[in-house]
């Protein structure tokens, strides 16, 4: 199971019916890509949560002033079937830079942007826009 896939289809399909938070299956990689994308201001909280021996994530959404979801597309690239690297030079820029690509590299779970600034690649997760 993509765990990644799947806490993007969860947070899409929590933003169309408008919900406020939105439970995710948990994962140290979810874990980080979550806490970057507080950091970054597209949710406003991520807190981690045990039951029953498993754990979870509850993400708060963020909407804007009239309603709209703050995460207008999020988009998984790289994925079980065909996995995409790049070079720190090679790290696509979405929306002349508007947008946040999230990957993992050797020293972590960083955005494009202070990976291109460590010069670093690595596995390129997704991308928010």
């Amino acid at each position: 199971m993509d765990r990644i896939a799947d806490a993007i289809i969860r947070v899409k399909n929590a933003q169309l019916a408008k919900h406020e938070t939105v439970r995710l299956l948990s994962s140290s990689l979810v874990f980080e890509m979550f806490e970057i994308l507080k950091r970054l201001g597209y949710v406003k909280e991520s807190q981690p949560h045990h039951e029953d021996g498993k754990s979870f994530l509850d993400i708060v959404l963020k909407y804007d002033k009239n309603g709209d979801p703050v995460i207008s597309e999020f988009k998984r690239v790289s994925k079980n079937s065909r996995r995409v690297y790049a070079s720190s030079k090679q790290i696509p820029r979405i929306a002349n830079g508007y947008a946040a690509t999230i990957v993992s590299t050797s020293k972590g779970v960083m955005t494009g942007k202070e990976a291109r600034g460590m010069g670093l690649g690595g596995e390129v997760i997704a991308y928010v826009l």
